[in-house]
């Protein structure tokens, strides 16, 4: 009996020990966290907004009355219609309103973002500034200029427009895409000689 009390002893010193060294057995290390801020995406613009080939006239004795100026309305889907100005209010005998028609079908311009985060709502909008027209470089002063306005916005996929200011979301790989469209409204009163007018709008997409 006084035998396994003894084992029994040196058993439980043993343990103690052990436990002992164990909780004086520690190490520290310093870690390291860290985070990567990317808030830049691509945005491109792959496809340039288009109203296409155009015919107008100009409108014949209606200054001065407050006649309607002709404009085009370019879907996001591509599609356009011309409107033709008119006459405005008590106009003289023989006043003819300014007309505009389309010879070659226009085109959204297209937009494509890279390497945003995934499944999120982007904000896009759409705007032109309120002086910047668009103009013939090979013009003179007098010459006619176009004025941009109403873009629309339709996100890749999606069945209906949202306007400038609305929202679009990223699929899983990052990427999305999405048209614009707008209206292009000409001065009834001026004069346009042949070639090509351009201007420039800004497109913005923020988180």
């Amino acid at each position: 009996m006084l035998k396994r009390n003894k084992i029994l002893i040196a058993l439980m010193a043993s343990a103690t020990t052990l436990t002992t060294a164990s909780i004086h057995a520690a190490e520290t290390v310093n870690a390291t966290a860290s985070v990567t801020v990317q808030n830049a995406f691509e945005l491109v613009e792959s496809t340039q907004l288009s109203f296409g080939t155009i015919t107008i006239a100009k409108a014949v004795g209606v200054q001065g009355t407050s006649p309607a100026d002709p404009k085009i309305e370019l879907t996001t889907q591509g599609e356009s219609t011309a409107t033709s100005g008119d006459v405005g209010t008590s106009p003289p005998t023989g006043s003819v309103a300014a007309k505009i028609s389309s010879i070659v079908s226009g085109t959204p311009a297209t937009f494509d973002i890279a390497n945003a985060s995934p499944f999120t709502v982007l904000t896009v909008t759409a705007a032109i500034d309120t002086d910047a027209k668009l103009s013939n470089a090979s013009a003179g002063s007098s010459n006619g200029k176009f004025t941009l306005s109403a873009f629309k916005i339709r996100e890749a996929g999606e069945a209906s427009d949202i306007s400038t200011g609305g929202n679009i979301t990223t699929l899983l790989d990052g990427t999305s895409s999405f048209n614009v469209g707008a209206t292009l409204t000409a001065e009834s009163d001026k004069d346009y000689i042949d070639g090509v007018y351009s201007g420039s709008y800004t497109v913005k997409v923020s988180y």
